[in-house]
């Protein structure tokens, strides 16, 4: 799996229209392109802070919706930011399920 991070911040007068921009393309990328989680929301401490995750199923997926209309809309909300986002991409190569703390959540 690929899992792409962003943290964007933004001028406050400015939220409105990010928050926006990215809420149109949550669910068109979801259902188009191999997107296994698809995140965007505010950080809870920073108000004018908001983060972006997305998971996908390989870097190809995450590479071929690069070309999307969805994600020209993303890079148009990064834009709006403050200073430069902060990017992180990570390769995953496995995952386990953790029984204890599922239980504790549950």
């Amino acid at each position: 799996m690929f899992c792409l991070t962003v943290k964007i911040e933004v001028q406050p007068e400015k939220l409105k229209d990010a928050l926006d921009i990215l809420r149109f393309t949550i669910e068109p990328t979801k259902a188009h392109y191999d997107c296994v989680t698809y995140y965007a929301g505010q950080d809870i401490m920073q108000r004018n802070i908001i983060w972006l995750h997305q998971i996908w199923k390989n870097k190809e997926s995450f590479e071929s919706q690069m070309r999307s209309d969805e994600f020209h809309s993303v890079l148009n909300a990064l834009e709006l930011a403050k200073k430069k986002p902060e990017v992180n991409m990570y390769t995953i190569s496995a995952s386990e399920e953790i029984m204890q703390f599922k239980d504790v959540v549950m």
